[in-house]
């Protein structure tokens, strides 16, 4: 599944699980090692041309040792200082 919007806190998804990877010391490879899966899954993710799964979320989240919550804030706060996670008020109807 890819992400709807780059502009979204959604689209910064991959790069607050990037953040949180390189925070704890995994690397892609061994992150997908962990997971079961393959290290350019990990790479699109982070890159946003993949959305995981709420079960693949859970599971990243999980593994890294952090919570869904965490990742999820970072992402809304990245999407926010790069200036798209602002709503414009003449924007609303």
């Amino acid at each position: 599944m890819q992400n709807d919007s780059p502009h979204s806190a959604l689209g910064f998804l991959g790069p607050s699980l990037r953040r949180h990877r390189l925070s704890k010391g995994f690397t892609q490879a061994a992150l997908a090692e962990q997971l079961g899966s393959y290290q350019h899954y990990i790479h699109y993710l982070e890159h946003g041309h993949r959305t995981p799964s709420f079960g693949m979320f859970e599971r990243i989240c999980t593994t890294l040792g952090v919570a869904m919550s965490d990742v999820l804030l970072l992402a809304e706060r990245m999407a926010r200082e790069s200036g798209f996670g602002e709503i414009d008020p003449a924007d609303e109807v």
